[in-house]
């Protein structure tokens, strides 16, 4: 009776990890079939830019905001597909993106502020002393690997911003008809501004909360 039970436990063993072995496969062969398609299917396209200080988001678009050691823009373009020319514009410090229809990767050397319009922004892989964003109408998300020491925030017209496993200490908000909700890595070191208009805030825990909020609003701290 054991030996039969050791027989049937081990052959169900066996195929279960048959079955784990053949799903990693797959996902290996996934993977590297879609690394192959992009290969064959698309050209990566990048430009230096003129230095920045700024960077101001048009209507429609969407890009990502990394960091680097120079200034450029690069975007995935398939291949024998026309399309329009994105239009990067730099004038008295200011980058402008505007009139496109990809997917955009911008690229700085420094950066001061951020500035959107009705788009999708996207901040990836940085590390500064200070950064002020302010959007309308547009949506911004922090990833990973994003560090700044004091983050400035002025959002209006349903506009959202949402970031997770990033670090900052401190935080100053001006937030009307729109929703922040950030979960810093550290302990603030302070949270101050102004929230109003049927806005929504979500924050880590700070040393230090200086927040005005009118009855419209809330305030939630995790």
């Amino acid at each position: 009776m054991k030996t039969s039970r050791i027989l049937f436990i081990s052959y169900f063993s066996a195929i279960g990890l048959f079955l784990i072995g053949f799903t990693i496969m797959g996902f290996e062969y996934n993977d590297k079939s879609s690394d192959d398609f992009k290969r064959n299917h698309y050209v990566e396209i990048s430009e230096d830019l003129a230095s920045f200080k700024h960077i101001y988001v048009d209507k429609d678009c969407d890009v990502d905001i990394k960091s680097s050691e120079q200034a450029y823009f690069s975007y995935a373009h398939k291949k024998g597909e026309k399309t329009i020319k994105p239009v990067f514009r730099v004038r008295n410090d200011t980058l402008y993106v505007e009139n496109t229809d990809k997917h955009i990767t911008i690229y700085f050397a420094r950066l001061q502020s951020i500035r959107g319009n009705h788009c999708k922004i996207k901040l990836k892989s940085t590390a500064q002393d200070q950064l002020s964003i302010h959007l309308k109408r547009a949506n911004l998300r922090i990833w990973d690997n994003v560090n700044i020491a004091k983050l400035k925030v002025d959002l209006e017209e349903s506009s959202n911003v949402s970031g997770w496993n990033f670090k900052t200490k401190q935080l100053v908000l001006d937030i009307d008809n729109s929703e922040f909700n950030v979960n810093s890595n550290v302990k603030l070191e302070l949270a101050k501004g102004t929230i109003r208009n049927n806005s929504s805030i979500r924050i880590s825990p700070a040393k230090s909360i200086q927040l005005e909020l009118d009855e419209s609003s809330q305030l939630q701290i995790h």
